[in-house]
């Protein structure tokens, strides 16, 4: 989530990142996190 929200991938054009998974049912969680860590913390977000 650092990576996404923290802005390292913005600072880091040319960095490439993998995430290897077997099953995706992570990501309905991990998304729905997301949203809400938005809600709640959105305007520190650039």
């Amino acid at each position: 989530m650092d990576l996404i929200a923290g802005g390292i991938l913005d600072r880091f054009p040319c960095m490439k990142v993998g995430f290897f998974e077997s099953g995706l049912g992570w990501i309905p969680y991990w998304l729905d996190r997301l949203d809400e860590h938005f809600e709640i913390m959105g305007h520190h977000a650039p």
